[in-house]
């Protein structure tokens, strides 16, 4: 235990006042942190929710970061496949839409 006054280190766990500067002790108990009032537990809905808008999944992952680990731990993953399934489509849609054009463009011209 330190002096906050003049920062001594006190040698006795039960002394009251600083042996240096005579200014009182004060001590300070660590309080316990309490668990979260709600289940911590994955459900089904918020991933399906993640998962097709990757974007929520994302604001959940971050919000229920300190308070609901595996809810945010759920979310992120959904989230995360949700996305690079999409970011997969949204790229075979694209070499897709380009073969036809140039199938098209090749079959007529």
């Amino acid at each position: 235990m330190y002096c906050v006054k003049c920062g001594q280190k006190t040698e006795l766990s039960t002394a009251k006042f600083c042996t240096r500067c005579g200014a009182q002790l004060i001590r300070r108990e660590r309080k316990a942190i309490a668990p979260p009032q709600g289940e911590d537990k994955a459900s089904a809905l918020l991933m399906l929710l993640c998962f097709f808008f990757p974007v929520v999944g994302l604001i959940l992952f971050i919000t229920y970061n300190s308070e609901y680990p595996q809810k945010s731990k759920s979310c992120g993953i959904a989230a995360l496949i949700g996305g690079c399934i999409l970011v997969f489509l949204a790229i075979a849609v694209f070499v897709l839409l380009v073969v036809s054009i140039a199938a098209y463009r090749w079959y007529w011209f």
